[in-house]
C-alpha cells in the first residue's frame, strides 16, 4: 500500500472519533455559553494562561524520542522514569505558584482552583508515554476510542456541573477527572507497567533524549507566552469579561488546530519516519498533505470572515456578541498557520534541532511584539496585529528561508504551491483592515481557486483512492 493511502487510512480511523469528540465539544460549548457568563470563563481563562504554560513541558520530546528510537522496552522504562520526574515537578511548581497567580491577577478566590488544576500534570507526565507507544504501533482506532470516550464523559459531566451551579468548577473538575481516565484506559494497552526503577534509569533516559528536550522545550517555552501573552494581557488590562469574550473566539484557532493540524501531524510524523526509513520523498509529501490541511480548514476560516456576527449569534447568543469583532483575523491566521502545518516535523525528521530552536524563535517573537503593542490600544488590535504577523511576516519567512533555503525544497515547487494564495491573503489583510467587504470576498475565492489548482493533480489521485475504498466496501458488503 501506497504512503498516502496509508497515511490517508490511519487518519480516517482516528478521525472519525476525533471528529465526533470535538463536535460533541463544540455542541456542549453552545449549552455553557448559555449556563455560564464570560466572566466565569474569564477566571478559569486567567488560571489555565499559567498552569498551560507547565503543561507543554508535560512528556515534552518524550513522545517524539519514544516514536523515533529503535530502543525498546529498557528505553521505555527509562523515559516513564523521566517522564514522571517532569510532571512531579511540574505539580509541585503549580502548587506553588497558586499563590502568585492570585496575587498578580489580584483575586484571592483563584488559589484553590490552581492546586486542584495541579493535579493534572501528574496524571499526564504517565499519559505521555503510553501514548507514545500506542501511537508508535500505529493503534489509532485505540488512540481514537479512549479521546472520544474521555470526551463524551468530561462534557456530560460540564453541563451537568453548570446546570446545578458549579459555576467555573464546571469548566475545571470533569477534564482532570478525563486525564486520570485516560491514563487508566492507554495504560492497559501497553506491556509497560507503572514502576519506579533506579533513577539511573531517569539519567539515561534524559542523556539520550536531552537535544530533542532541549530544543522542543526552549521552542515551545517562548511560543507558548508568544500564543498566551494575549489572554495575560488582555486579563490584566482589560477584565475577566474582555478575556471571556476574546477567548471565546480564540476557542475556533485550538479547535481547527486539534481536529486538522494536530490530526494530521499525529499520523503524519510515524508515517513519514518510516517513508524516511524507505527513502521516500518526504518533502513532496508534507506540500500534498498541508493542501489537503489547508483546504480542510479553509471553510472554518471563510465562515469566521465572512459571516461573523450571524455565526456568534447561531451559537452563544446576545452576551456574546462583542467576540463577532475578533473572527475574521482568527480566521485568517487560521489560514496561515494550515499553509505551515506541521513544520515541526520537518525538523525532527531531518535533525535539524538547531533550525527548530531558530524559527520557534523568530514566529515567537514576531507575535509578542504584535501582542505588546496591540495591548496598548485594545483586545482587538491584538488580534489585527496577530494576524498581521503569522500571515505577512511568518508565512513568507517559512517558505522562503526554511523550506527553500535550510530544507532544500524545489524552488518552483514552491512558487506553483505558494505564490498566488500568499498575495491572496495580502490582499484579505488590507480588506479587513479597511472593511472592504467585496474585496474580501474576492480575495477569499482567489485564495480557494488557487489551492484547488495547486492540488489538482493530487486531488484526482485521492479521489480515485476514494473511490477505490468506497467501491471495494460496497463489493464486500454484496
Amino acid at each position: 500500500m501506497s504512503f498516502r493511502k496509508t497515511t490517508f487510512l490511519n487518519i480516517f480511523q482516528i478521525g472519525r472519533f476525533t471528529y465526533t469528540g470535538e463536535i460533541l465539544n463544540f455542541l456542549s460549548s453552545i449549552v455553557m455559553a448559555r449556563l455560564l457568563l464570560p466572566e466565569e470563563y474569564g477566571i478559569v481563562a486567567m488560571i489555565l494562561v499559567i498552569t498551560n504554560f507547565a503543561g507543554i513541558l508535560t512528556g515534552i520530546g518524550i513522545s517524539s524520542e519514544v516514536i523515533r528510537s529503535p530502543y525498546k522496552y529498557t528505553f521505555h522504562k527509562a523515559m516513564m522514569n523521566l517522564s514522571f520526574y517532569i510532571g512531579l515537578a511540574l505539580f509541585v511548581l503549580v502548587m506553588l505558584l497558586s499563590y502568585p497567580i492570585a496575587l498578580f491577577y489580584g483575586n484571592n478566590a483563584l488559589i484553590i482552583p490552581t492546586m486542584i488544576i495541579a493535579f493534572k500534570f501528574i496524571f499526564r507526565s504517565l499519559t505521555a508515554i503510553y501514548y507514545a507507544l500506542i501511537l508508535k504501533k500505529q493503534q489509532f482506532n485505540r488512540l481514537g476510542s479512549v479521546e472520544l470516550s474521555s470526551n463524551v464523559m468530561a462534557n456530560a459531566m460540564m453541563i451537568l456541573m453548570a446546570y446545578f451551579g458549579f459555576s467555573y468548577w464546571s469548566l475545571i473538575i470533569p477534564f482532570i477527572l478525563a486525564d486520570f481516565y485516560k491514563l487508566l484506559r492507554y495504560k492497559n494497552y501497553t506491556p509497560l507497567k507503572f514502576k519506579l526503577y533506579s533513577f539511573k534509569y531517569t539519567v539515561i533516559a534524559f542523556r539520550h533524549s536531552k537535544s530533542l528536550i532541549g530544543s522542543i522545550l526552549g521552542v515551545r517555552m517562548v511560543s507558548y507566552w508568544a500564543r498566551n501573552a494575549d489572554n495575560l494581557l488582555i486579563g490584566k488590562s482589560f477584565g475577566e469579561a474582555s478575556l471571556g469574550l476574546y477567548n471565546r473566539g480564540y476557542r475556533f484557532l485550538d479547535l481547527t488546530e486539534k481536529t486538522i493540524e494536530n490530526l494530521f501531524g499525529s499520523v503524519l510524523y510515524p508515517n513519514l519516519q518510516r517513508l524516511k526509513d524507505e527513502n521516500g520523498d518526504i518533502k513532496s509529501e508534507y506540500l500534498f498533505f498541508v493542501g489537503i490541511i489547508s483546504m480542510i480548514g479553509f471553510p472554518v476560516a471563510a465562515v469566521l470572515i465572512l459571516m461573523p456576527d450571524l455565526l456568534v449569534r447561531i451559537l452563544w447568543g446576545p452576551n456574546w456578541m462583542e467576540t463577532a469583532k475578533f473572527l475574521p483575523y482568527f480566521g485568517m491566521i487560521i489560514l496561515a498557520r494550515a499553509n505551515k502545518s506541521n513544520i515541526e516535523t520537518l525538523f525532527k525528521l531531518f535533525y535539524r534541532e538547531l533550525l527548530l530552536f531558530k524559527f520557534g524563535i523568530f514566529n515567537s517573537s514576531t507575535m509578542v511584539i504584535s501582542i505588546v503593542i496591540g495591548s496598548l490600544y485594545s483586545p482587538l488590535m491584538i488580534a489585527k496585529l496577530i494576524a498581521f504577523s503569522q500571515t505577512l511576516i511568518v508565512l513568507p519567512v517559512a517558505v522562503v528561508y526554511v523550506f527553500g533555503r535550510e530544507l532544500r525544497f524545489n524552488y518552483r515547487d514552491l512558487v506553483s504551491f505558494y505564490l498566488v494564495r500568499m498575495l491572496a491573503l495580502g490582499a484579505l489583510y488590507f480588506a479587513l483592515w479597511n472593511n472592504y467587504f467585496w474585496l474580501t470576498l474576492i480575495c477569499i475565492v482567489v485564495y480557494f481557486a488557487s489551492s484547488i489548482i495547486a492540488q489538482l493533480k493530487d486531488l484526482n489521485k485521492l479521489k480515485e483512492f476514494l473511490t477505490t475504498r468506497f467501491l471495494k466496501k460496497k463489493s464486500v458488503k454484496k
